[in-house]
């Protein structure tokens, strides 16, 4: 059950990239009084760390006496219980689907007494996603996460639904997973049509053995966004990366 703080004064601490994005995107940063690294969005944060997004550090974030303090699922789930044990209130906010992005957008609104700001935002966000164009052609897109081992995007990541939305099918939806590890061997199998990297200094697929083959290679469809993170934070920036992978794809010719 989520309580309701419409606390003078509201003091939160924010433990994830994500959340401190929507915080800041509904305009309660005053209330904001510690992240982690890495909070870089919007440029300029000036706000305590208390540790890092996998290793927070739980005396910093006791001394700071927040009201709340906001984590995501998944693998923030045993630091959620610690900060339980010690006395803290958390809220845990999911965002494993494009749903609950904006779902948690409307939670974190309420929880900070900035539901009217959270319920435009999501108003304009779904606005946005009605004014997608749709491709001359359903292009079969694989998304690399990480290279070695290849780590690809499954059918449980938000990231599938970006795909979905821009347009596209994502060759991983066949997998029951978030993000999978696959081989080299079942992308080439996969023949994909467009290569949408999320990871930095990776060896570009044509310098890649056997993959010269794959369509995507041959007609050098492989899309490297400028800031990954509008697609790696599954915040208010990720009808964004739906947004650009959609016109990417409507601009390619089959």
């Amino acid at each position: 059950m989520i309580a309701l703080l419409f606390v003078i004064g509201l003091r939160v601490v924010s433990l994830a990239p994500n959340i401190t994005e929507i915080i800041y995107a509904i305009g309660a940063d005053s209330e904001l009084v510690g992240v982690v690294t890495p909070c870089d969005y919007p440029p300029g944060i000036d706000k305590p760390i208390v540790g890092s997004f996998m290793v927070p550090n739980y005396e910093k974030i006791q001394v700071l006496e927040p009201d709340i303090v906001l984590t995501t699922g998944g693998v923030q789930e045993r630091i959620a219980e610690e900060l339980n044990k010690l006395g803290l209130h958390v809220e845990v906010i999911r965002t494993e689907s494009i749903d609950e992005i904006f779902t948690a957008i409307d939670t974190i609104g309420k929880l900070l007494g900035h539901e009217r700001q959270a319920d435009s935002l999501v108003k304009v966000l779904r606005e946005k996603l009605g004014m997608l164009s749709q491709p001359s052609h359903r292009w079969r897109v694989y998304v690399e996460i990480w290279y070695n081992p290849i780590i690809t995007v499954g059918r449980r990541s938000y990231i599938n639904e970006v795909v979905q939305l821009a347009g596209g099918y994502n060759i991983g939806d066949t997998i029951d997973a978030t993000y999978p590890v696959v081989s080299p061997e079942w992308v080439v199998t996969q023949n994909p049509e467009v290569i949408l990297m999320l990871c930095e200094d990776a060896p570009p697929p044509s310098d890649r053995i056997g993959w010269q083959s794959v369509p995507a290679v041959r007609y050098n469809r492989v899309l490297v966004p400028e800031d990954l993170n509008v697609f790696l934070r599954p915040g208010p920036r990720v009808v964004d990366a739906i947004k650009w992978l959609n016109e990417k794809l409507c601009e390619m010719k089959p």
